[in-house]
Parts: C-alpha cells; sequence; structure tokens
C-alpha cells in the first residue's frame, strides 16, 4: 500500500513539473556574424570586439548536417 501511494505520488509531482512552463532567458539575444551590437557589448561589457576576433569566432563555429546517414 505504501509503495501504491509513493508511485501515485511520483506520478503526480511529474505530471505537475511538465505542466510548468519553464522558459530559457537570454542575456542579450542572437545576431548573425554581420550585424553584432559592438558598441553595447563595449558598454556593457568592456570588450572590444575585433573584426579578427569576430572572424576567428566564426571560424569556431561548427555546422552540423541535418542529413545523416549513420549515427
Amino acid at each position: 500500500m505504501k509503495v501504491r501511494k509513493l508511485l501515485c505520488a511520483l506520478i503526480l509531482a511529474l505530471f505537475s513539473l511538465q505542466t510548468l512552463q519553464l522558459t530559457a532567458r537570454a542575456d542579450e539575444g542572437m545576431w548573425p556574424f554581420n550585424n553584432i551590437p559592438r558598441a553595447e557589448i563595449k558598454k556593457k561589457y568592456g570588450f572590444d570586439i575585433t573584426d579578427a576576433w569576430l572572424r576567428k569566432v566564426q571560424l569556431a563555429s561548427v555546422a552540423r548536417s541535418y542529413r545523416r546517414t549513420a549515427w
């Protein structure tokens, strides 16, 4: 009987957690590499984005193929 109550409580808790709408919030957002708000980033974080740094980040990005034949 205790196991059944525990199982019901667990199922109810899991169902309740699924109904909560949890959202992830980004600090600033996402920008394409050709439209970075350099002045805002410099003002907020004190980091100067140079063209060389931006090119390095762009080359370090990973492009994934959506059509894979095997995992």
